[in-house]
């Protein structure tokens, strides 16, 4: 099964269809039914998911390429996937 639905609460309202067509052992057609999910919700309002927020661009960039601040040091995790138990130094804070 695809990772995406697998990290889905599928008892969700609306994912009927998306549940259905996984317990049916289809993920082209679950992933098919999300995208139709989300097509078609009534909610959030699809207006507000258009207008991009300016201030989150350069943090999502500098995510993507690794790299991170804390307590004023900056650093970046080395290698290709994201490391999420990287500890830079020997302060494994």
């Amino acid at each position: 099964m695809h990772p995406l639905l697998m990290s889905l609460n599928l008892d969700r309202k609306g994912l009927e269809r998306v549940k259905e067509a996984c317990e049916a052992g289809d993920p082209s057609r679950a992933l098919s039914e999300l995208v139709a999910y989300f097509r078609n919700r009534q909610e959030p309002d699809p207006a507000l998911l258009a207008r991009p927020d300016a201030g989150a661009v350069d943090p999502a960039r500098k995510a993507m390429r690794h790299e991170f601040e804390f307590y004023n040091e900056s650093g970046t995790v080395p290698g290709d996937d994201m490391d999420w138990t990287y500890r830079p130094g020997i302060d494994w804070e």
